[in-house]
Order: C-alpha cells, then structure tokens, then sequence
C-alpha cells in the first residue's frame, strides 16, 4: 500500500529492474507499506531492486533487533488486491457517471477483501462483487438485507458457483468480474455470461447505470432492453394426465410472473390424474391454437408445475405448463367432470360437446334423416347473457394478445382470430361490442378499441361515439383523436407487453378550454362526475387562472373560496365554529359550481379581450399624430421582439410542468401576461427551447416534448429542435408523433414522486449537438453521405453483422442497430439508410427461402420493427404484405420463428 498502513490505495511493483529505476524516478517521495486492509502486519516495506536475475518485490524491514519480522500474511499474490482496485476503479467510474456513491469493502469471516458493497442512493440501486464463495441460503439472506434501501441489487461474482447457476436460471444471464494488470494497477472488467455462450467481458469504463442495473452491450442483448428481466420460475415435471377446460370469463392476472415471449397464458380449471379441480393458471405456446369455452382438453407430452420463489408481500406462485393439447369426445369430457352435455332440446345429435350458437353465425343444419320440410326457417334467438360474456372475453383476450405482439389488427382480422362470426356484424352492434370489450373504465387500464383501425390504417370511424359511450367525451378533431389513439396504443403496449412496464398517462380528448367545463348534458352511462369532482376541476382551473386575473381577482377567488367551503362541509372535514353556524343553509352545489364557472368564464373573457386589443394595435398602421412625431411611443405600447427566454428559467417552467403530469402550449408555460407583452417567433421559441434541454444523454428525456401546439400536437418546430440537439428525426409524421409522445411519457415518468422507470426512447442520435441544421461531417470535414461503402466493406460488414443477428437469434432476443454499431466499433461508421439496407440484404442473402431473415431481428426502441425490414425482403424477393398491420403480424411471426429455429443450433 502507499503511504500508511490504514491506506487503500494499492500499488504493484514492477518486476524489471529498469522499470523499477523508473518507477523510483517519478516517485521519489513514495512510502510502501504491508497494509491492514490487505490482512498485512502494518509494517513499512522496502522495494527491493534486484539485478541478479531475481524479480523486484517487496520486502519487509528487520526488526530493531536484527531479526526478521513476522507477518501473518498468506496471500501475496496480485489478485490479493483486487477487492482495492474494484474500490478505486468503480470511484473513478462513478466520477464519469457523475453518479454519488458510497464504497464499502466487507470482511466475511476471511480476512478484508471478501465483498466491496457500491451504494447509489440516489438511483436507489446496489452493487454487490462477490469475492468469496457464497452458499444459496446466505445469498438470499444477504440479498433481503440489501434490498431493504435499494430497489435493486446487481450481484457481480469473482468466482462461478451455485450462486452464478442460480441467477443463469432464473434471468437467463449472470454477472462476473475480472482484473487485469496494466502497468502498476489492475483495471476492472465486467463479464456477462449466458448458458449458449462464453462469457462477453467490456470494461467497466463502458458500462452504465440504467433504471433496470448496471448494463453492458451484452447485458443489453440479452435483455432487450433496459428494463430488469422478471426471475425465470422453477419448473418441475407432473406425472399422470392433466385435464382442463378454460375459463374464458376470468382474466389473467396483470404482470404474471409466468409471462414469456412465445406464450400465452389463459385462466381453467385443471384436473389431473387422482386429483381434484383446482383454477390454475395455464401457459400454453403462442403459436397453438386458442382452447374455445366449453370444451375438455387435455394435455400431451412433457407438463410441468412452474413455481416462483415468495415475496416479501405474498407467497410462491404456481402455474402449469403445457406444450401440446388434444380435444376429448364428450364421453371422455363427461368422465372428467369438467363438462356436462347441454339439454337434448339445446344441441343436436353429436358426439362431441360444442357451445351454443351464435347469433351472428349461420344455424346449424341437422342432419339429413330428420330434416322435414318446413314452411320458413326462424330467425335466430336473441344472444343470451352467457353468449355476450363469451364473445366479449374472446374478443378482449385477441386485442391484448395484439398487444402484447404490439400489433394492430383489422376488424376482419379481429374476426378470423376470435372465430366467432365478427365479421357478420354491422357498425353498431361492432360499436356496442367494443364498449363491453372496454368496460369498466379505468386510468390504469387501457382502451383496446384503439388497437382496432380501419382498412385505411386509421382509427375504427365509429370510435369516437365508443369513447364518448364510455364517458371519455368526444375529440374535437380528427388529428386529436388521432393523437389520443397514438398514446392509448402505446399504454396498450405498455400494460400487456413482456416485460410490461409503467403505463403513461391517458391524452384528454377535449380542447383545454373545454377539458374543465361542467356537464351540462344528461350523465353518459357508467360515468357521471359527482357535484364534488366537477368542483375540485373547477377550483384547479381557478387557482391556475389567480395569478393572471387583473381586474377580476376577488370575484375569482371568492367564488374559489365560496367552493372550497362547500367541499368542506359536504366531506365532514375540519369546520370552524362561525362556517357551522352559517353553513345551517349552505347554498346548492349547483349554485356554487355557476358562480365559480361564471366567474372563470368572466376572466378568461377579459383576457382574450386584452389578447385581441394588443393584435389591433400592433397590425394598426401608425397614425401621423402629433403624439407620434414628438417622441418614440411609451413602452405600453411596444411589443419586445426576438428576445429569448433565459434556459434556466424555461428548464424551470418545463420541469415544474413534468412534475404536475402535464403539457402546456408556448402561451400557458411561459405566463398568460409575458405571451401577452412579448412576441416570440418560432426561430425564437425553438432555440429557447434548445438551450433549456443542456446536456442530452439517452437517460434524459426532452422536456421540449411538453410543449405543444394550440391543438394539443407537436409543435410545427418539433422537427428543428431535434436536428439541432443530434437526434435522427422520423421520417414520417406518425413516428415523429409516436416518438413526441414517448418522450412526454419519459418526461412524466422521470420527475414523478416517487419516480418512475422511463420507458426507451424511440429517438436515436446521429451526431453532437449543434445549433446548426446542417448534415453531420466525418472526420475528414465531408459529409457522411459521400462517403459510401465499397462492396468489399459491404461483403465483409455483412458476414460480422450476420454472425451478431445469430447469436442474438441463439439468445432468443433482439438487437438495435445502435448496438450493431457499438460492437462494431470504428469499422461500421455513420450510414445513410441505403447503405444500412445494403448490410442487411448482404447478411441475408444466404438465408434459405423456408427461414425467416435474420434481419427481423433488428428493432427501433421498445420492440418496434425497423422500417428497413420491408425493403430487406422486398430485395430478396420475399412475399411481402402491402398492408403495415399485416406486414408487422408477419414480422412478429418471423421474430417467434427466428427464435425457435435457432434455440438448438
């Protein structure tokens, strides 16, 4: 050690004798010495420079006496320090991150060195490098004490062992560590291991922090994405037959821990051999067909029990799993006591049982010995209570199921799938089916009718009497309902997605001068706001107008005071003796709710009169007048132009706004009275805004998304405030608003209380930030563009990106192109998307016509597929869709398939 014997900064000596005269040279000043927290005797030592063909090392000092000193010291080896060096490079590590932590190194009962515990508390977040063996039971001890001020642990392990197989098995990858000696210290490197292939190590300089744990590139492969992989259950072999039949009325549990990619789970009651019925939770593959209703399956081939391990909130879960099924004959279905046959008079002569018909298919014909001629066939009975439910659920369980392969399909399609006749329905009763579909309404449920678009790829055009039935209100516009659909598709993805995560908040459908009006018409069905809700809406609203209220202040804020009274004494809170005695005739709510409604009314007039007076004098040409020409006019009647807005304080206004959950337009941010006095031009608005985002990571959401347009969309500059921080703008005006939308989710998310985990951006950057629009340079001062490919960089580029899209297919995952160009490093540069498709029907173009293409493994953000995957297959002469909703069902299809193929190569 350096300097005393309590220090921690470790050092190696140099073995060659040059080396070491260098060393002695550029630190003159240097004391070593046997440190306590290498388990050393504290004692000073000597560097000991030998020329005699011994290797330099370090010797202790004899004793005052002559004789040579004791030292209980076992190890001396370099990795005998490793517990210091994991200490000082994680300290400059997080010093880059600009992360605060604390580092603490652990004695388990071996001397100092056995665990070094990192501490982020500000993420939450720990990490834990395991130097010494540990057994499962003292792991799962350790790991509680942990996470009791931590949201997450992160274990990285010296050595492999029970632990390292455990965490293999339950997240699909485990964590190691390594140092290797570079001079006189030793650097860190973090290793990720995978049952199918060697460890992937990357310095610890390039990891980072994300909301899931510390992330590598090959972390990133194997999860996906950035959020932390759900525990893998324990799976133990049934023996005997199992019998089910579904219970298509019961739900699945949201965010099952049995969810996984390539299945799909379903409520039944489940009977297996010299057993009783128990409801269990079935997992099925993804690809087999859906168990209808009132049927008997039973299941074939290997059937396991899936457990989980138990929470501190609850105990161990279980579920079956089955990869194959058989329908069983009635007799067999009656022997299980699963099913009873339906009255003689309901069903006709079969010997398998079936459902009831439905009112929107054909009646079945009976058979040709008891047909007898008749004058007209009866029209169908109506559907009963039970055939509802079941159409209902079906139907509901299709779209999530559409979620969770994030695909939208057609009402046709929807009918194919549910195979229940759909597609013999008209617009209404289509219409009053989906409001069952989404009924009840819930904030934290998404609205799965607007998953279901139109032949035009637009929304259903009977959704909005949908959303109004539902009591959500009706849009004020095409593009509105356009830009809510955007947003409720994407909180689809969210709630049903594997792995699921966060769930944005819902758009409103109505202009903001109208969101906070009082219903005035009769109570739409299963939603009436009470008096008490309408109130609190309008004392928001009120308090929000307060400060911009001139001249009709105290009208506004003793109609607010009068309403908040009334809530008082409606709830029975906190009364003060004088309000109890006046409030023995408290006035209607209904004259509360006028007066505070008139009043907003009243302010918001004289604001828009003052808004149109300002418009009239500065579009008024100037008079001659003898005012004019004695002097320039006052400041009353200027309006200051191209004056931009200090950063500090829009960053100010912009993250109040995240805070609050909210957008606001250009007027509403920065102050009803400053839009007033100061015109902004766009040039202006947008380099304000610009200046205000600072540092952009891809850990940061743009603040610059809450600000929106007088519609309640993306600003018209949206797209110039991208070029100019470095991101790759969309191409189309539906991804600019996907990716506008996604980067308001990751803006709510990250200032919530407490805060949420931040979905993935769909943004991906292309160069440094600049003010300048142009096209970003190389390094040679020219444009990327000009510098294209040689179809020798092409061949040899396509063979690497080939070998990483079968790993990735191996791993059972998926991959960004960001992350391509990451493992590539400096050999793949900054590609226009011809070339990138070039790459890619290069990797491709050896894959045989009967298997998917490798490059359907490449995705945008969350899971999205990447727009080159039609022009790929198009190149290579694949059948392509000419619909986008059947192009990605065909996608999602590839991606299940890709996986299969390669899971035993």
């Amino acid at each position: 050690m350096i300097g005393h014997k309590n220090s921690d900064q470790p050092i190696i000596l140099p073995m060659d004798p040059d080396d070491l005269a260098r060393h002695r040279r550029r630190h003159p000043k240097y004391t070593y010495w046997c440190g306590i927290q290498l388990d050393g005797c504290g004692r000073e030592l000597a560097d000991r420079l030998c020329r005699d063909g011994r290797v330099c090392h370090f010797a202790h000092h004899p004793d005052p006496d002559g004789t040579r000193p004791v030292c209980q010291r076992s190890a001396n080896g370099e990795d005998s320090a490793d517990h210091l060096f994991i200490k000082q490079g994680v300290t400059r590590w997080l010093g880059k991150q600009q992360l605060r932590g604390k580092t603490t190194i652990r004695d388990l009962g071996q001397g100092p060195g056995g665990a070094v515990d990192i501490h982020l508390p500000d993420r939450r977040h720990r990490l834990r490098f395991q130097m010494n063996g540990l057994d499962i039971p003292t792991w799962r001890r350790v790991d509680e004490e942990l996470g009791e001020d931590a949201d997450t642990v992160d274990w990285i392990f010296n050595h492999d062992g029970p632990v390292t197989r455990e965490m293999l098995g339950r997240y699909g990858y485990s964590l190691r560590v390594r140092l290797e000696t570079h001079g006189a210290e030793r650097r860190v490197h973090i290793g990720a291991e995978h049952p199918d292939r060697a460890i992937d190590w990357t310095p610890l300089e390039e990891c980072t922090i994300s909301p899931g744990g510390l992330l590598t590139p090959a972390v990133e492969s194997i999860r996906i994405s950035a959020a932390r992989p759900r525990p893998k259950p324990a799976g133990f072999l049934l023996q005997g037959s199992v019998a089910f039949t579904p219970d298509t009325a019961s739900l699945v549990p949201d965010a099952s821990p049995f969810a996984a990619a390539g299945r799909h789970l379903l409520m039944a009651d489940v009977k297996p051999t010299d057993s009783r019925t128990v409801r269990a939770l079935l997992s099925l593959p993804a690809d087999a067909p859906v168990p209808a209703g009132n049927h008997v399956y039973r299941c074939t081939g290997a059937v396991r029990m899936l457990v989980t391990d138990p929470s501190r909130s609850s105990g161990a879960e279980w579920a079956i799993e089955a990869n194959a099924f058989v329908r069983l004959n009635a007799h067999e279905a009656q022997r299980t006591g699963l099913w009873t046959p339906p009255p003689a008079d309901q069903v006709a002569a079969s010997d398998t049982p079936s459902p009831a018909p439905l009112p929107v298919a054909e009646p079945a014909q009976p058979p040709k010995q008891r047909q007898q001629p008749s004058p007209a066939r009866p029209a169908p009975e109506p559907t009963t209570k039970r055939d509802r439910t079941d159409i209902v659920v079906a139907v509901r369980d299709a779209l999530i199921r559409d979620a969770q392969l994030r695909a939208r399909p057609t009402w046709e399609t929807l009918a194919r799938v549910a195979d229940l006749g759909l597609d013999r329905l008209n617009d209404s009763d289509r219409r009053d089916l989906l409001i069952d579909v989404d009924r009840p309404l819930a904030d934290d449920k998404p609205i799965l009718s607007a998953l279901v678009h139109s032949e035009g790829g637009g929304p259903l055009p009977y959704l909005a009497s949908v959303l109004y039935a539902l009591g959500l209100g009706r849009p004020e516009s095409d593009a509105a309902l356009k830009r809510w659909c955007a947003r409720e598709i994407d909180r689809a993805h969210a709630a049903h997605g594997v792995p699921s995560r966060a769930l944005p908040p819902r758009l409103p459908l109505q202009a903001p001068g109208e969101a906070w009006a009082p219903q005035r018409t009769a109570a739409v069905k299963n939603h009436q706001p009470t008096s008490s809700e309408r109130l609190r809406t309008l004392i928001a609203h009120g308090e929000r107008l307060l400060p911009d209220a001139q001249g009709k202040r105290s009208r506004l804020k003793s109609a607010i005071k009068d309403a908040q009274k009334w809530l008082r004494l409606r709830n029975s809170l906190r009364v003060t003796r004088q309000e109890r005695l006046n409030g023995g005739a408290s006035p209607s709510a209904n004259h509360v709710e006028e007066a505070l409604y008139r009043a907003i009314q009243a302010v918001e007039r004289s604001q828009e009169q003052k808004r149109q007076t300002y418009i009239r004098e500065s579009e008024a040409p100037a008079a001659p007048t003898r005012a004019t020409k004695a002097g320039p006019p006052s400041p009353q009647q200027q309006r200051p132009t191209g004056v931009p807005v200090a950063p500090s304080e829009l960053r100010r206004l912009l993250t109040e706004t995240a805070v609050r959950g909210e957008t606001a337009t250009w007027e509403q941010l920065i102050g009803g009275e400053r839009a007033l006095t100061h015109d902004h031009p766009e040039s202006i608005r947008w380099e304000s805004l610009v200046n205000a985002e600072g540092q952009v990571t891809g850990d940061v959401p743009l603040l610059s998304s809450l600000v929106t347009d007088t519609g309640g969309g993306p600003v018209p500059y949206f797209r110039q405030i991208l070029l100019a921080l470095g991101f790759e703008v969309p191409e189309t005006k539906q991804r600019l608003e996907e990716a506008w939308c996604r980067e308001q989710v990751r803006c709510h998310a990250a200032h919530s209380t407490p805060r949420q985990a931040m979905p993935p951006s769909l943004l991906s950057k292309a160069w440094t930030k600049s003010t300048s629009l142009s096209k970003p340079q190389s390094a040679t001062g020219t444009s990327p563009e000009t510098e294209r490919l040689t179809s020798e960089q092409i061949g040899e580029l396509g063979a690497r990106i080939k070998g990483f899209l079968a790993q990735t297919a191996m791993a059972g995952a998926t991959i960004t192109w960001s992350t391509i160009r990451h493992r590539l490093g400096d050999s793949l540069p900054w590609l226009p998307p011809e070339d990138q498709g070039e790459l890619l029907v290069r990797a491709d173009e050896a894959t045989p016509a009967d298997e998917p293409l490798l490059s359907a493994l490449i995705v945008v953000g969350d899971h999205v597929m990447h727009p080159l995957y039609r022009h790929v297959a198009f190149s290579l002469e694949r059948e392509v869709p000419e619909s986008d909703e059947e192009l990605q069902q065909r996608w999602a299809m590839d991606v299940l398939k890709l996986h299969a193929l390669w899971r035993h190569r």
